[in-house]
């Protein structure tokens, strides 16, 4: 049996990024539709609320607490 060989992850360079605040009311309004946006498609920041971060096994339902 062979053993298979240990690949390094290839990262890309990282980038500088300088931080300035929107001052353009179209812009701003324009940031605005797109969070929202995102917000209602479900793709912005997803959070494990109530979860623990642990899946229920496939099949089965989880018990409500009182």
């Amino acid at each position: 049996m062979s053993r298979k060989t240990f690949v390094p992850w290839t990262i890309a360079p990282l980038q500088r990024v300088k931080a300035e605040t929107v001052t353009d009311p179209e812009e701003i309004a324009a940031m605005e539709r797109l969070r929202k946006r995102l917000k209602r498609k479900g793709k912005g920041r997803k959070t494990n609320s109530g979860r623990n971060g642990a899946k229920s096994p496939a099949g089965t339902s989880a018990k409500r607490r009182k």
